[in-house]
């Protein structure tokens, strides 16, 4: 896990390559609680949800095909409502 005080010092093109989760958790590093995450199992959940709402989207991808005018005629708007 990346030092928090490391990723505060990357340029703005190294930190975007790198796993928002990641990041997130590093930043966490310290704060009360935060010995009690579970790094791994936390990045599986993420993974499995992320994984989930992929599915759960694709299936619904009809939906907007039928009638885009619901969703604004965007894609990116129809996906953020699933």
């Amino acid at each position: 896990m990346p030092d928090w005080r490391r990723l505060a010092r990357l340029p703005d093109a190294e930190l975007a390559k790198l796993d928002i989760a990641v990041v997130s958790l590093s930043c966490a590093e310290g704060l009360p609680g935060a010995d009690e995450i579970d790094l791994d199992y936390g990045l599986y959940r993420l993974d499995d949800w992320a994984l989930a709402v992929r599915e759960y989207t694709a299936r619904l991808m009809p939906q907007f095909r039928r009638g885009p005018h619901e969703s604004d005629n965007s894609a990116a708007y129809f996906r953020t409502r699933c």
